[in-house]
């Protein structure tokens, strides 16, 4: 499974030592003979016939005779000897080679400490000036983000005349190096106010191919502001992509359905074409299904009513994925404040109406909260009229002065800014169950607490042992910080939509290996029950079950009887 090299393609093949031999054997041969003859030979006539016909040298000619044996045999000897040359050579290349790849499948040693990567790391290098190969899958991501390693394998961005040209199956460049070590500018660091000590995270890139990307330019700025500004700030900050203005140059185009709600006329063919819908609700954009895309990521993955639910929508049938938000890098300042600064012992900005029964359900029971637990200079309700289309410092202040920030899905459907805006706000964040699957997702007593809609006093309780466990609490909020500045920033979620998309192109191209490629995308996630956000991940309702019988496949959940079978 070794390419050799072009500059090999003149080395001699195996069996043409074995020729040569063979020839050196002949030509021994023919030599012995001739001496054997010489010695019977007779008479003065210049040469004496033998049996059948044949001729041997007179005398005269025999020094001459032996002189060109030993010149042919001298020559043959030289053949040899160089062709033995030539294929040392080439053994040694091959060797060289492999004892490469086998050193390349050992986990390096990083740093003085001898700290192994990560385990979303691939410790895999590729030869030098090769081509780009397979790698194999990380292990699951660990539960908490460890520091930069010290010393990183610099893989650097094919430049966009490579890109352009790059083929369809090409897979990603290994990624065991830490990326800070070639970009550091990509680095997030954070410093703890009360201990001094700054820990700096490098985002999760994955991707690595290098594509030119074209965004399709908002027709409707009025909306999607939010959510295109995260799109716009991954794709500026992701080392390995080139944005073009000019669609027909691109690799991937990228079509945001609220912002722009005209698709793009024309999609060159050789172009990856994604789309990004954040839309309200479970559906799909109807124009999608006649368009030839690489793959649509949908927000709003569980059909939910008044915070239960409902099962799952129905969805498109071709390269259909969940997706969720991210952080801004605009959205925290590096600083996690000490307990000294946090006043507040809850902040819950949730904003009470009709059409969001659910958060005003929870609000509620926070505010019941504050007077049974006698909770201090609690902000509860709505903190401002900050809009969407800003960071609003009022909103963001409130929540870094806080000890607990509690959020909550809306009412009838998935995924809001407010989750990932409280997860870098450094206090412990309770949100709601989340049904939908995510990529390296938030973990219940790991980086948040999450609670059921249905169980006021679950909830309470929650809220009374984490008020009177402050160190614990501050734990959670911590490794929960530094779990997003890993896996949840817009250049890391931006990654996710490339790697799923690349990993499609692969699949369709019949790319072996196409899945063992990258971890945690779009493909791999969506069926997982583990990479949904619930309490208990062993349901004891009907629609939790139904929910693990479509993510766990057409297998049928027995229930009273009767099958629940998967649904669309």
């Amino acid at each position: 499974g070794v390419r050799v090299p072009d500059t090999m393609a003149g080395a001699q093949p195996r069996w043409s030592r074995t020729v040569v031999v063979a020839l050196m054997f002949v030509t021994f041969c023919l030599g012995s003979w001739s001496m054997m003859l010489s010695q019977v030979t007779t008479g003065a006539a210049g040469h004496t016939e033998y049996h059948a016909g044949a001729t041997i040298p007179s005398a005269p000619n025999i020094t001459a005779f032996h002189e060109a044996q030993a010149a042919r045999l001298r020559a043959a000897e030289d053949a040899l000897r160089d062709s033995v040359t030539r294929e040392a050579g080439l053994r040694g290349q091959v060797s060289a080679m492999l004892a490469q790849l086998e050193q390349a499948k050992a986990p390096h040693t990083l740093g003085s400490g001898g700290a192994v990567p990560p385990a979303n790391s691939i410790t895999v290098a590729p030869p030098p000036d090769g081509p780009r190969g397979h790698v194999t899958p990380p292990p699951a991501a660990p539960p908490h983000v460890v520091p930069p390693p010290a010393v990183a394998l610099p893989v650097a961005p094919l430049p966009p005349s490579s890109v352009a040209q790059a083929s369809t199956a090409m897979a990603m460049a290994p990624y065991a190096e830490d990326i800070t070590a070639k970009f550091p500018e990509l680095e997030a660091c954070l410093k703890n106010e009360e201990t001094g000590q700054t820990t700096c995270v490098s985002p999760d890139i994955q991707f690595r191919t290098g594509w030119m990307v074209h965004l399709v330019p908002q027709d409707n700025p009025g909306k999607g502001w939010r959510f295109h500004h995260l799109i716009a700030q991954g794709l500026a900050k992701h080392p390995y992509v080139n944005l073009t203005s000019d669609m027909g140059r691109a690799d991937a185009v990228i079509w945001l359905p609220t912002s722009t709600g005209q698709p793009p006329n024309a999609v060159p063919p050789k172009a990856k074409f994604l789309i990004l819908d954040e839309g309200d609700g479970a559906g799909y954009v109807p124009k999608a299904q006649s368009m030839n895309y690489i793959a649509y990521f949908k927000r709003s993955w569980a059909k939910k009513n008044n915070g239960k639910y409902l099962g799952a929508p129905k969805r498109l049938n071709r390269n259909y994925f969940p997706m969720i938000y991210s952080a801004s890098d605009e959205y925290h300042k590096g600083l996690w404040e000490s307990q000294a600064h946090r006043t507040r012992d809850v902040v819950c900005s949730l904003r009470c109406f009709e059409r969001q029964p659910t958060r005003c359900r929870v609000l509620g029971w926070t505010q019941d909260a504050e007077k049974s637990l006698g909770l201090k200079n609690s902000l509860l309700g709505e903190v401002n009229h900050g809009g969407r289309k800003e960071i609003n410092a009022g909103y963001f202040g409130a929540m870094r002065s806080a000890k607990i920030v509690v959020t909550c899905n809306p009412s009838h459907w998935e995924g809001d800014f407010r989750l990932f805006e409280a997860m870098v706000s450094g206090a412990l964040v309770f949100v709601d169950e989340m049904w939908g699957p995510q990529p390296f997702p938030l973990k219940h007593k790991e980086h948040v607490i999450v609670y059921n809609t249905k169980d006021q006093g679950a909830f309470t309780e929650q809220l009374k042992y984490y008020i009177e466990h402050p160190d614990e609490a501050r734990r959670i909020a911590h490794q929960g910080y530094l779990h997003v500045l890993k896996y949840h920033r817009a250049v890391t979620r931006m990654d996710f939509f490339l790697r799923s998309a690349h990993e499609q192109a692969l699949i369709e191209a019949d790319t072996p290996g196409a899945t063992a490629v990258y971890a945690d995308t779009g493909m791999s996630i969506k069926s997982n029950p583990d990479k949904a956000m619930m309490v208990d991940p062993k349901p004891d309702i009907w629609a939790r079950r139904r929910l693990l019988a479509w993510l766990q496949g057409p297998e049928a959940v027995v229930e009273g009887g009767r099958e629940i079978v998967r649904s669309a």
